[in-house]
């Protein structure tokens, strides 16, 4: 679920909603959905960097991190993600 912070650094107000509930203007379901369908799969810790470029934003630097959960100890059933801005 996201929070107001992360609203006011996309420009786009996606407060309380969960990813899946996002459409392709929000997010980019091509590389996104490969993206954490493996770190749900597999367990996997992620932390990126980069920009905003996706939103011609370049300049606005941003660091995700991703922290999967389970309820099931078979697969992330959650997933705890941080964002981190310049």
């Amino acid at each position: 679920m996201f929070g107001t912070n992360v609203a006011e650094l996309f420009e786009i107000d996606v407060t309380g909603k969960l990813a899946s509930e996002l459409t392709e203007d929000k997010f980019n379901s091509t590389h996104d959905i490969p993206f954490y369908k493996n770190i749900a799969e597999n367990f996997y810790l992620s932390r990126t960097s980069g920009t905003l470029h996706w939103q011609g934003r370049a300049y606005r630097k941003a660091t995700f991190i991703e922290l999967p959960l389970s309820d099931n100890d078979e697969r992330a059933t959650h997933m705890i993600s941080m964002l981190i801005s310049d």
